[in-house]
């Protein structure tokens, strides 16, 4: 069998290995950094595009909590920020499958947001190394996965936030970032939660205008991913375009369900208090990158995915 004894990304080598070699896999998480512990993918970077693929979830996994909740703050924080990264995860789903019709797992999404809330609950305790907190927020990590990462079609939970994370991955070489990928992540979460906060107020003053002429995403593409091997394999990820069948009339036509999700979402300020207490990143220039960068980010950083976020559904309208 194989063991993964480490953090995130030991255990996406590792189960990614198990999966080609047909072998049992076997977690045993040292720190609750993130979430990935119990899922069936493993991300990896193809011509220079972080993407998923299939790969074994576990066995059995073993987390023992003296050794996670003796994790450096940083990790503990940069998982804090990860889970956090769900709210925007799951409000994409939802609004996904309600453009498509698509399944969407309703008791999954309950169960999360109240693990999510029990841990903001404990934020003190946690911020302070508590191991019941610690504990607790690890549970809240692995639960998504525990719930679809043993489906054969299971759709890892991640929305525009992670596709932040990883433009970010993707379009900034240098500086050489010394970056934890919650840290991204939670830079991400706070970005949407902004950009879906601006959308919800338009929304409910009836200020959306379906866009005259919708983008095209080869050009933005262009344009947002400088590196050629990068830009051509992005472009072939959004040929077919994902969006060619959905249309802004279409989105407008569930305008109240569409604000029912967005009214359930916490707003950034609040977010961005709970960082503070946790000691997260908080402002892109501490992951060391210009705030320069987060206009192209919120532009060319939906095309990283074939997934529809609202991010990308706010391409159907003119600026609002």
């Amino acid at each position: 069998c194989m063991i993964a004894l480490g953090s995130v990304t030991i255990h996406d080598i590792t189960r990614y290995l198990s999966w080609q070699y047909h072998l049992p896999f076997i977690s045993v998480p040292t720190a609750a950094s993130g979430e990935g512990y119990t899922t069936c993918i493993s991300a990896v970077v193809r011509k220079g595009v972080k993407g998923n693929v299939r790969a074994s979830a576990p066995t059995y996994l073993f987390a023992d909590t003296d050794i996670f909740a003796a994790a450096p703050q940083r990790l503990t924080a940069a998982g804090f920020s990860d889970l956090m990264g769900n709210y925007i995860a799951l409000a994409d789903a939802q609004i996904y499958a309600l453009l498509t019709g698509s399944p969407f797992n309703q008791a999954m999404h309950s169960a999360e947001i109240t693990l999510m809330q029990q841990v903001i609950r404990q934020i003190e305790a946690l911020a302070a190394g508590d191991a019941s907190g610690c504990e607790q927020l690890l549970y809240a990590l692995i639960l998504p996965d525990m719930e679809i990462g043993f489906c054969d079609t299971a759709r890892p939970l991640m929305g525009a936030e992670h596709h932040l994370s990883r433009y970010l991955d993707i379009a900034v070489k240098k500086p050489k970032q010394d970056v934890v990928h919650g840290e991204k992540v939670g830079i991400g979460t706070l970005l949407c939660l902004k950009a879906y906060e601006s959308f919800r107020t338009a929304l409910e003053d009836d200020r959306l205008i379906p866009a005259k002429h919708f983008p095209s995403a080869k050009r933005e593409i262009e344009k947002g991913f400088h590196d050629a091997e990068v830009r051509e394999a992005v472009i072939s990820l959004n040929t077919p375009d994902p969006m060619k069948d959905i249309t802004a009339e279409q989105v407008l036509s569930h305008r109240g369900e569409i604000l029912e999700i967005l009214k359930k979402l916490p707003s950034a300020a609040d977010i961005e208090a709970c960082f503070h207490k946790m000691d997260c990143k908080v402002y892109i220039e501490e992951l060391g990158i210009s705030s320069a960068v987060i206009p192209e980010a919120m532009t060319a950083s939906p095309y990283v995915s074939r997934d529809i976020t609202l991010l990308r559904l706010m391409k159907l309208f003119e600026k609002f």
